[in-house]
């Protein structure tokens, strides 16, 4: 029944990316999330789609279904596992938790800036929903709690050219960031460049945010903006 919903190759991927333990995973966490709403628009259920994946109950589905309730400079943040300067699903699942757009957005930036645990962003979220702080005072009462605060400086930004957008969508992650390899701080903690969107995660601060944004832009235009 899955070959309704997703050809050979969607599928392969699918099982390649939702299993435990991978190390590599040909798909993000949003990408298997459009994938698996597409699967249900089409009439299939959350219980057959496990079934599919070979997946033990339905709770995964939901996890990644929460991926399409958030912003999309947050989306494109969601990757496999903890790393520094970006989220993991966890996370992403707990900010989609929290009804606003806008403390969505915050939430995200506190934790990649702070490094903030899957625990402290439920505190965090909890909090919020029930009414009690706003999201800035909830980030700002859970990193009290901590015996020593992890300060990191985020920069988020977009890729404004629909030319360029396409051409860096035909590329993998690593080869976008090895074509801007020259432009990444020396303190980076982490660096991300999605087809639409760009995040620099640093100890110190990056400098003047749209003159770095201008910069990123410029460059992907000198090398990639010619040809059509």
């Amino acid at each position: 029944m899955s070959s309704e919903w997703w050809n050979d190759e969607e599928r392969r991927a699918l099982l390649l990316s939702v299993g435990g333990g991978r190390q590599t995973r040909p798909l993000t966490p949003l990408q298997v999330a459009e994938l698996l709403a597409r699967a249900i628009s089409l009439g299939a259920t959350a219980s057959g789609i496990a079934q599919a994946l070979h997946l033990d109950g339905t709770s995964m589905i939901g996890r990644f279904l929460s991926l399409r309730r958030l912003p999309a400079n947050v989306q494109d943040e969601v990757g496999w596992g903890r790393g520094r300067g970006s989220l993991n699903l966890t996370q992403a699942q707990e900010i989609a938790r929290l009804p606003d757009l806008r403390d969505q957005s915050l939430l995200a930036l506190s934790v990649v800036e702070h490094n903030m645990s899957g625990a402290e962003v439920r505190s965090v979220v909890q909090l919020v929903r029930d009414a009690r702080d706003t999201c800035a005072r909830a980030t700002e009462k859970t990193l009290a709690l901590r015996p020593e605060l992890q300060r990191r400086h985020v920069l988020l930004g977009s890729i404004r050219d629909l030319r360029i957008q396409r051409r860096l969508a035909g590329m993998s992650d690593q080869v976008r960031r090895d074509l801007v390899s020259e432009l990444i701080p020396a303190d980076a903690l982490s660096f991300s460049l999605s087809p639409t969107h760009f995040s620099v995660s640093t100890t110190a601060a990056v400098g003047n945010a749209d003159k770095f944004e201008a910069k990123l832009n410029n460059f992907l235009e000198a090398k990639l903006g010619g040809g059509e």
